[in-house]
Protein backbone atom coordinates (compact mmCIF):
# COMPACT_ATOMS: atom_id res chain seq x y z
CA UNK A 1 0.00 0.00 0.00
CA UNK A 2 1.57 3.64 -1.21
CA UNK A 3 0.26 7.03 -0.55
CA UNK A 4 -2.18 7.69 -3.30
CA UNK A 5 -0.93 10.11 -6.13
CA UNK A 6 -3.53 12.90 -4.30
CA UNK A 7 -2.17 12.98 -1.10
CA UNK A 8 1.23 13.13 -2.82
CA UNK A 9 0.55 15.97 -4.50
CA UNK A 10 -1.29 17.91 -1.54
CA UNK A 11 1.80 17.30 0.56
CA UNK A 12 4.17 18.84 -2.32
CA UNK A 13 1.92 21.23 -2.44
CA UNK A 14 2.16 22.09 1.19
CA UNK A 15 6.18 21.74 1.13
CA UNK A 16 6.51 23.94 -1.62
CA UNK A 17 4.45 26.16 -0.05
CA UNK A 18 1.86 25.95 -3.49
CA UNK A 19 -2.19 26.41 -3.90
CA UNK A 20 -3.41 22.90 -1.74
CA UNK A 21 -5.47 20.87 -3.93
CA UNK A 22 -8.16 20.45 -1.62
CA UNK A 23 -10.08 17.98 -4.84
CA UNK A 24 -7.18 15.56 -4.85
CA UNK A 25 -6.74 15.30 -0.85
CA UNK A 26 -10.27 14.76 -0.74
CA UNK A 27 -10.24 11.99 -3.84
CA UNK A 28 -7.71 9.90 -2.08
CA UNK A 29 -9.31 10.10 1.38
CA UNK A 30 -12.27 8.22 -0.69
CA UNK A 31 -9.72 5.84 -2.01
CA UNK A 32 -8.43 5.31 1.98
CA UNK A 33 -11.90 5.01 3.25
CA UNK A 34 -12.51 2.27 0.64
CA UNK A 35 -9.26 0.45 1.55
CA UNK A 36 -11.00 0.38 4.48
CA UNK A 37 -14.31 -0.86 4.22
CA UNK A 38 -13.01 -3.47 1.98
CA UNK A 39 -10.43 -5.08 3.82
CA UNK A 40 -12.04 -4.09 7.17
CA UNK A 41 -14.57 -6.92 6.00
CA UNK A 42 -12.99 -9.66 8.20
CA UNK A 43 -10.57 -9.77 10.63
CA UNK A 44 -7.82 -12.44 10.22
CA UNK A 45 -6.50 -12.52 13.54
CA UNK A 46 -7.93 -11.21 16.70
CA UNK A 47 -5.68 -7.54 17.56
CA UNK A 48 -6.91 -6.75 13.81
CA UNK A 49 -10.18 -4.94 14.47
CA UNK A 50 -7.89 -2.83 16.79
CA UNK A 51 -5.67 -1.58 14.07
CA UNK A 52 -8.56 -1.47 11.92
CA UNK A 53 -10.36 1.03 13.94
CA UNK A 54 -6.97 3.21 14.32
CA UNK A 55 -6.65 3.51 10.79
CA UNK A 56 -10.40 4.86 10.76
CA UNK A 57 -9.50 7.19 13.32
CA UNK A 58 -6.80 8.70 11.57
CA UNK A 59 -8.70 9.47 8.51
CA UNK A 60 -11.56 10.94 10.72
CA UNK A 61 -8.13 13.67 12.01
CA UNK A 62 -7.21 13.97 8.13
CA UNK A 63 -10.96 15.30 7.71
CA UNK A 64 -10.92 17.66 10.47
CA UNK A 65 -7.93 19.29 8.58
CA UNK A 66 -4.88 20.85 10.22
CA UNK A 67 -1.49 18.85 9.89
CA UNK A 68 -2.52 16.06 7.80
CA UNK A 69 0.84 14.39 6.89
CA UNK A 70 1.50 12.55 10.26
CA UNK A 71 -1.82 10.63 10.47
CA UNK A 72 -2.12 9.98 6.75
CA UNK A 73 1.13 8.46 6.88
CA UNK A 74 0.63 6.85 10.27
CA UNK A 75 -2.63 5.28 8.79
CA UNK A 76 -0.82 4.13 5.15
CA UNK A 77 1.86 2.62 7.72
CA UNK A 78 -1.12 0.55 9.64
CA UNK A 79 -2.28 -0.26 6.41
CA UNK A 80 0.74 -1.84 5.11
CA UNK A 81 1.57 -4.00 8.66
CA UNK A 82 -1.93 -5.21 8.31
CA UNK A 83 -1.04 -6.24 4.95
CA UNK A 84 2.21 -7.41 6.01
CA UNK A 85 0.46 -9.61 8.91
CA UNK A 86 -1.93 -10.76 6.58
CA UNK A 87 0.41 -12.20 4.13
CA UNK A 88 2.72 -14.15 7.42
CA UNK A 89 -0.35 -16.00 8.30
CA UNK A 90 -1.24 -16.54 4.58
CA UNK A 91 -2.96 -19.51 2.85
CA UNK A 92 -1.44 -19.00 -0.30
CA UNK A 93 1.19 -16.48 -1.53
CA UNK A 94 -0.85 -14.82 -4.44
CA UNK A 95 -2.37 -12.06 -2.68
CA UNK A 96 -5.58 -11.96 -4.09
CA UNK A 97 -6.59 -16.06 -3.26
CA UNK A 98 -5.15 -15.32 0.21
CA UNK A 99 -6.93 -12.69 0.61
CA UNK A 100 -10.07 -14.61 -0.21
CA UNK A 101 -9.47 -17.95 1.38
CA UNK A 102 -8.43 -15.76 4.32
CA UNK A 103 -11.72 -14.10 3.99
CA UNK A 104 -13.36 -17.47 3.92
CA UNK A 105 -11.53 -18.90 7.07
CA UNK A 106 -12.83 -15.76 9.27
CA UNK A 107 -16.13 -15.60 8.31
CA UNK A 108 -18.16 -18.63 6.48
CA UNK A 109 -17.88 -19.56 2.80
CA UNK A 110 -21.46 -17.42 1.91
CA UNK A 111 -20.52 -14.33 3.64
CA UNK A 112 -20.41 -11.10 2.30
CA UNK A 113 -16.99 -10.84 2.22
CA UNK A 114 -16.45 -14.28 0.48
CA UNK A 115 -18.73 -13.26 -2.16
CA UNK A 116 -17.39 -9.96 -2.85
CA UNK A 117 -13.81 -11.70 -3.41
CA UNK A 118 -15.31 -14.71 -5.76
CA UNK A 119 -14.92 -12.72 -9.26
CA UNK A 120 -11.43 -11.97 -8.87
CA UNK A 121 -9.85 -14.66 -7.09
CA UNK A 122 -11.80 -16.30 -10.36
CA UNK A 123 -10.03 -13.94 -12.86
CA UNK A 124 -6.75 -14.25 -10.39
CA UNK A 125 -7.18 -18.12 -11.78
CA UNK A 126 -8.12 -17.70 -15.51
CA UNK A 127 -5.02 -15.50 -15.38
CA UNK A 128 -2.52 -18.29 -13.69
CA UNK A 129 -4.32 -20.62 -17.01
CA UNK A 130 -2.82 -17.99 -19.66
CA UNK A 131 0.64 -17.97 -18.10
CA UNK A 132 0.72 -21.82 -17.95
CA UNK A 133 -0.17 -22.00 -21.52
CA UNK A 134 2.36 -19.08 -22.64
CA UNK A 135 4.90 -21.33 -20.69
CA UNK A 136 3.90 -24.54 -22.40
CA UNK A 137 7.06 -24.62 -24.08
CA UNK A 138 9.39 -24.53 -21.20
CA UNK A 139 6.75 -26.53 -19.20
CA UNK A 140 7.33 -30.52 -18.51
CA UNK A 141 4.60 -31.71 -19.88
CA UNK A 142 3.51 -33.79 -16.86
CA UNK A 143 4.32 -30.75 -14.80
CA UNK A 144 2.01 -28.66 -17.03
CA UNK A 145 -0.60 -31.37 -16.87
CA UNK A 146 -0.34 -31.84 -12.98
CA UNK A 147 -0.43 -27.50 -12.09
CA UNK A 148 -3.61 -27.71 -14.87
CA UNK A 149 -4.99 -30.24 -12.26
CA UNK A 150 -4.55 -28.05 -9.44
CA UNK A 151 -6.12 -25.34 -10.56
CA UNK A 152 -9.35 -26.97 -11.72
CA UNK A 153 -9.60 -28.39 -7.99
CA UNK A 154 -9.02 -24.72 -6.44
CA UNK A 155 -11.72 -23.26 -8.88
CA UNK A 156 -14.18 -26.23 -8.25
CA UNK A 157 -13.59 -25.58 -4.59
CA UNK A 158 -14.01 -21.85 -4.29
CA UNK A 159 -16.90 -22.34 -6.50
CA UNK A 160 -18.28 -25.16 -3.70
CA UNK A 161 -17.73 -23.22 -0.62
CA UNK A 162 -15.30 -25.98 0.06
CA UNK A 163 -12.31 -23.69 2.36
CA UNK A 164 -10.25 -26.73 3.42
CA UNK A 165 -10.00 -28.26 -0.04
CA UNK A 166 -9.61 -24.42 -2.21
CA UNK A 167 -6.49 -23.84 0.97
CA UNK A 168 -4.41 -27.51 -0.54
CA UNK A 169 -5.77 -26.60 -3.94
CA UNK A 170 -4.03 -23.35 -3.70
CA UNK A 171 -0.50 -24.95 -3.20
CA UNK A 172 -0.44 -25.64 -7.14
CA UNK A 173 -0.77 -21.92 -7.71
CA UNK A 174 1.78 -21.14 -5.36
CA UNK A 175 4.14 -23.67 -6.80
CA UNK A 176 3.72 -22.63 -10.81
CA UNK A 177 4.24 -19.24 -9.68
CA UNK A 178 7.77 -20.06 -7.69
CA UNK A 179 8.47 -22.06 -10.90
CA UNK A 180 7.38 -19.06 -13.08
CA UNK A 181 9.77 -16.47 -10.91
CA UNK A 182 12.79 -18.61 -10.96
CA UNK A 183 12.24 -19.22 -14.51
CA UNK A 184 12.49 -15.40 -15.31
CA UNK A 185 15.53 -15.34 -12.81
CA UNK A 186 17.57 -17.58 -14.44
CA UNK A 187 16.52 -16.41 -18.13
CA UNK A 188 17.76 -12.88 -16.75
CA UNK A 189 20.75 -14.20 -15.72
CA UNK A 190 21.55 -16.14 -18.99
CA UNK A 191 20.82 -14.33 -22.11
CA UNK A 192 22.59 -16.09 -24.43
CA UNK A 193 22.85 -14.70 -28.06
CA UNK A 194 20.28 -11.69 -27.44
CA UNK A 195 20.30 -9.78 -24.33
CA UNK A 196 16.87 -9.26 -24.18
CA UNK A 197 14.87 -10.05 -20.46
CA UNK A 198 12.92 -12.92 -19.70
CA UNK A 199 12.62 -13.65 -24.00
CA UNK A 200 15.93 -13.83 -24.98
CA UNK A 201 16.43 -17.64 -24.84
CA UNK A 202 13.08 -18.48 -26.27
CA UNK A 203 13.90 -15.80 -29.66
CA UNK A 204 17.34 -17.37 -29.83
CA UNK A 205 15.54 -21.19 -30.14
CA UNK A 206 13.07 -19.81 -32.53
CA UNK A 207 16.08 -18.52 -34.66
CA UNK A 208 17.66 -21.21 -34.45
CA UNK A 209 14.96 -23.75 -35.61
CA UNK A 210 14.14 -21.25 -37.97
CA UNK A 211 17.81 -21.97 -40.14
CA UNK A 212 17.42 -25.95 -39.37
CA UNK A 213 13.57 -26.37 -40.55
CA UNK A 214 12.32 -25.72 -43.92
CA UNK A 215 10.19 -22.61 -44.44
CA UNK A 216 6.69 -24.58 -44.51
CA UNK A 217 7.62 -25.48 -40.59
CA UNK A 218 7.80 -22.23 -39.83
CA UNK A 219 4.29 -22.07 -38.47
CA UNK A 220 4.09 -22.82 -35.08
CA UNK A 221 7.38 -20.49 -34.36
CA UNK A 222 5.53 -17.60 -35.97
CA UNK A 223 2.42 -17.56 -34.03
CA UNK A 224 4.95 -17.69 -30.84
CA UNK A 225 6.58 -14.15 -32.26
CA UNK A 226 3.24 -12.52 -33.26
CA UNK A 227 0.70 -13.81 -30.53
CA UNK A 228 3.06 -14.65 -27.46
CA UNK A 229 6.69 -13.25 -27.44
CA UNK A 230 5.76 -9.32 -28.93
CA UNK A 231 2.94 -8.78 -26.44
CA UNK A 232 5.31 -9.95 -23.50
CA UNK A 233 8.15 -8.11 -24.74
CA UNK A 234 6.02 -4.76 -25.36
CA UNK A 235 4.69 -5.20 -21.57
CA UNK A 236 8.20 -5.80 -20.62
CA UNK A 237 9.67 -2.64 -22.00
CA UNK A 238 6.47 -0.53 -20.64
CA UNK A 239 7.42 -1.76 -17.22
CA UNK A 240 10.95 -1.23 -17.31
CA UNK A 241 10.66 2.06 -19.10
CA UNK A 242 8.26 3.24 -16.56
CA UNK A 243 10.16 1.77 -13.88
CA UNK A 244 13.48 2.04 -14.42
CA UNK A 245 15.94 4.29 -12.44
CA UNK A 246 18.52 5.67 -14.64
CA UNK A 247 21.86 7.40 -14.54
CA UNK A 248 21.35 9.28 -18.01
CA UNK A 249 18.27 11.39 -19.20
CA UNK A 250 15.51 8.38 -20.02
CA UNK A 251 15.58 9.78 -23.91
CA UNK A 252 19.00 8.72 -24.49
CA UNK A 253 18.02 5.01 -24.01
CA UNK A 254 14.63 4.96 -24.87
CA UNK A 255 14.36 5.65 -28.44
CA UNK A 256 16.90 2.83 -29.22
CA UNK A 257 14.92 0.29 -28.13
CA UNK A 258 11.67 1.78 -29.36
CA UNK A 259 13.21 1.77 -32.76
CA UNK A 260 14.36 -2.13 -32.41
CA UNK A 261 11.01 -2.67 -31.03
CA UNK A 262 9.50 -1.58 -34.21
CA UNK A 263 12.42 -3.07 -36.95
CA UNK A 264 11.29 -6.52 -34.66
CA UNK A 265 7.41 -5.57 -35.25
CA UNK A 266 8.47 -4.61 -39.18
CA UNK A 267 10.31 -8.37 -39.57
CA UNK A 268 7.54 -10.65 -38.43
CA UNK A 269 5.12 -9.86 -41.82
CA UNK A 270 8.57 -10.83 -43.98
CA UNK A 271 8.40 -14.02 -42.34
CA UNK A 272 5.15 -15.14 -44.40
CA UNK A 273 6.09 -13.20 -47.62
CA UNK A 274 6.36 -15.44 -50.25
CA UNK A 275 8.39 -12.00 -52.22
CA UNK A 276 11.03 -12.41 -49.65
CA UNK A 277 13.43 -15.90 -49.24
CA UNK A 278 13.87 -17.63 -46.75
CA UNK A 279 17.40 -16.25 -45.97
CA UNK A 280 16.13 -12.75 -46.42
CA UNK A 281 13.09 -13.18 -43.76
CA UNK A 282 15.47 -14.34 -41.39
CA UNK A 283 18.57 -12.18 -42.07
CA UNK A 284 16.04 -9.33 -41.25
CA UNK A 285 14.67 -11.05 -38.02
CA UNK A 286 18.22 -11.55 -36.77
CA UNK A 287 19.19 -8.10 -37.65
CA UNK A 288 16.04 -6.49 -35.75
CA UNK A 289 16.94 -8.85 -32.90
CA UNK A 290 20.71 -8.06 -32.41
CA UNK A 291 19.31 -4.10 -32.55
CA UNK A 292 16.70 -5.09 -29.99
CA UNK A 293 19.68 -6.77 -27.91
CA UNK A 294 22.02 -3.89 -28.33
CA UNK A 295 19.65 -1.62 -27.23
CA UNK A 296 18.43 -3.16 -24.14
CA UNK A 297 22.03 -3.55 -23.22
CA UNK A 298 22.59 0.03 -23.61
CA UNK A 299 19.12 0.69 -21.59
CA UNK A 300 20.08 -2.26 -18.39
CA UNK A 301 23.79 -0.34 -18.42
CA UNK A 302 22.61 2.74 -17.35
CA UNK A 303 19.75 1.48 -14.48
CA UNK A 304 21.09 2.51 -11.55
CA UNK A 305 21.09 -0.97 -9.31
CA UNK A 306 19.96 -0.58 -5.75
CA UNK A 307 21.93 -3.26 -4.64
CA UNK A 308 24.89 -2.26 -5.34
CA UNK A 309 24.37 0.93 -3.14
CA UNK A 310 25.58 1.42 0.42
CA UNK A 311 22.07 1.76 2.78
CA UNK A 312 22.32 5.53 2.61
CA UNK A 313 22.36 5.84 -0.81
CA UNK A 314 20.31 2.61 -1.43
CA UNK A 315 17.54 5.24 0.80
CA UNK A 316 18.00 7.86 -1.56
CA UNK A 317 17.79 5.48 -4.48
CA UNK A 318 14.58 4.44 -2.90
CA UNK A 319 12.73 8.08 -2.35
CA UNK A 320 13.79 9.29 -5.99
CA UNK A 321 11.32 6.14 -7.19
CA UNK A 322 8.99 7.05 -4.65
CA UNK A 323 9.10 10.63 -6.42
CA UNK A 324 8.93 9.55 -9.61
CA UNK A 325 6.22 7.27 -9.59
CA UNK A 326 4.20 10.21 -7.13
CA UNK A 327 4.11 7.86 -4.09
CA UNK A 328 6.41 9.63 -2.05
CA UNK A 329 6.36 13.32 -1.56
CA UNK A 330 9.48 15.64 -1.71
CA UNK A 331 9.28 16.22 2.03
CA UNK A 332 10.95 12.67 3.04
CA UNK A 333 13.84 13.64 0.54
CA UNK A 334 14.06 16.96 2.32
CA UNK A 335 14.12 15.45 5.88
CA UNK A 336 16.64 12.32 4.31
CA UNK A 337 19.09 15.36 3.20
CA UNK A 338 18.94 17.10 5.74
CA UNK A 339 20.29 14.17 8.19
CA UNK A 340 22.62 11.84 5.85
CA UNK A 341 23.47 13.48 2.62
CA UNK A 342 25.20 11.82 -0.14
CA UNK A 343 28.23 12.56 -2.24
CA UNK A 344 28.32 16.61 -2.60
CA UNK A 345 27.47 16.89 -6.43
CA UNK A 346 24.09 14.64 -5.68
CA UNK A 347 23.74 16.76 -2.52
CA UNK A 348 23.80 19.92 -4.98
CA UNK A 349 21.85 18.29 -7.55
CA UNK A 350 19.13 16.77 -4.95
CA UNK A 351 18.82 20.84 -3.94
CA UNK A 352 18.03 21.92 -7.34
CA UNK A 353 15.67 19.27 -7.73
CA UNK A 354 13.56 20.28 -4.44
CA UNK A 355 13.80 24.02 -5.61
CA UNK A 356 13.13 23.27 -9.03
CA UNK A 357 10.99 20.08 -9.16
CA UNK A 358 13.03 19.11 -12.61
CA UNK A 359 13.19 15.90 -12.54
CA UNK A 360 16.08 16.08 -14.81
CA UNK A 361 18.31 17.23 -11.53
CA UNK A 362 17.10 13.98 -9.68
CA UNK A 363 18.36 11.96 -12.92
CA UNK A 364 21.34 13.83 -12.83
CA UNK A 365 21.72 13.18 -8.94
CA UNK A 366 21.11 9.41 -9.49
CA UNK A 367 24.33 9.66 -11.90
CA UNK A 368 26.50 10.94 -9.51
CA UNK A 369 25.40 8.20 -6.48
CA UNK A 370 25.97 5.72 -8.73
CA UNK A 371 29.25 7.17 -9.57
CA UNK A 372 29.72 7.67 -5.65
CA UNK A 373 29.01 4.16 -5.14
CA UNK A 374 31.51 3.14 -7.81
CA UNK A 375 33.98 5.08 -5.95
CA UNK A 376 33.29 4.02 -2.34
CA UNK A 377 33.54 0.32 -4.26
CA UNK A 378 36.60 0.80 -5.47
CA UNK A 379 38.33 2.08 -2.31
CA UNK A 380 36.82 -1.23 -0.50
CA UNK A 381 38.54 -2.97 -3.13
CA UNK A 382 42.27 -1.39 -2.74
CA UNK A 383 41.31 -1.03 1.11
CA UNK A 384 41.46 -4.99 1.11
CA UNK A 385 44.05 -5.44 -1.17
CA UNK A 386 46.64 -3.31 0.88
CA UNK A 387 44.89 -5.04 4.33
CA UNK A 388 45.48 -8.90 2.35
CA UNK A 389 49.14 -7.67 1.24
CA UNK A 390 50.05 -7.28 4.87
CA UNK A 391 48.54 -10.06 6.30
CA UNK A 392 50.64 -12.06 3.73
CA UNK A 393 53.95 -10.17 4.39
CA UNK A 394 53.07 -10.77 8.44
CA UNK A 395 52.47 -14.33 7.60
CA UNK A 396 55.62 -14.79 5.63
CA UNK A 397 57.56 -12.92 8.30
CA UNK A 398 56.37 -15.32 10.92
CA UNK A 399 56.74 -18.21 8.65
CA UNK A 400 60.65 -17.31 8.54
CA UNK A 401 60.96 -16.08 12.18
CA UNK A 402 59.92 -19.65 13.15
CA UNK A 403 62.16 -21.27 10.44
CA UNK A 404 65.04 -19.09 12.49
CA UNK A 405 65.89 -16.00 10.32
CA UNK A 406 63.94 -14.07 7.74
CA UNK A 407 65.64 -15.32 4.26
Amino acid sequence: MELPHGVVRFLNAAYHGSELPWGELEAALEQLWLWLEVHGAYTAWPEEEGLLDNIGYLLRQVEQGGDVRAPLETAVGLMNALLQERRRLGLCQDECLNDLLLAASATHPESEAVRERLPLALDRIACLRGRLEVFSEQLVPEFQAEIARGLERLEAALLAGSVQEAVQAALYADVFQEWERDWQQRSEQSFGKYAIPEVGPDLEEIVARGWQLDRSRWGLGVWRLRKVILPRLEAIWEERRQNALLTVPLEQVEQPVETALELFRQALPGLNDEQLTAEQALSALEEALLALSTAFARFESARLQRDSLSPTLAAYYDLAQGILLESVPDVHLAELLATEPPGAEAAVSLREYLSTRDEEHLTRALSHIAEHSRVLARERELQAEREGGLDGDLMRWSRAAACGGMF
